[in-house]
């Protein structure tokens, strides 16, 4: 109801946000809104990135050379559970495989929750990881 607020060199992403349930309004109402001047929330913030992981099931878009990747992955290891654990799961699997040395270089970083995380969330994927 109010995508008139959309500026206009945004709009093409933010109808492929909203087309691919990235972005699904605030009101559960039969017109939605957007609100695409206010301020996110963490916790929009948190469902968009899970939407993303969700709708993108294609490991290719992880950069195995970059460290971040490696570090945010781990930090949201200790944060998933359900479905959304079993998606961290198989991308921490498969930046370990294609990167073991940074993968380890990027977990001795982490505090002992994370670490507990990661490995558990490994043994999902492969058990005796």
């Amino acid at each position: 109801s109010d995508a008139n607020d959309i500026s206009r060199y945004s709009r093409d992403s933010m109808q492929w946000a909203v087309g691919n349930g990235l972005v699904v309004g605030t009101d559960s109402g039969i017109h939605p809104k957007i609100e695409p001047k206010a301020k996110i929330t963490r916790a929009q913030l948190a469902k968009i990135v899970d939407a993303y992981h969700f709708n993108t099931n294609d490991n290719k878009y992880l950069d195995v050379n970059d460290p971040t990747v490696f570090s945010e992955l781990m930090d949201e290891a200790a944060f998933s559970d359900g479905a959304y654990a079993e998606k961290v799961a198989s991308q921490l699997h498969y930046l370990k495989d294609k990167n073991p040395k940074l993968f380890d270089d990027e977990l001795s970083k982490k505090d002992d929750k994370t670490k507990d995380a990661v490995r558990i969330l490994l043994k999902m994927v492969v058990p005796d990881a």
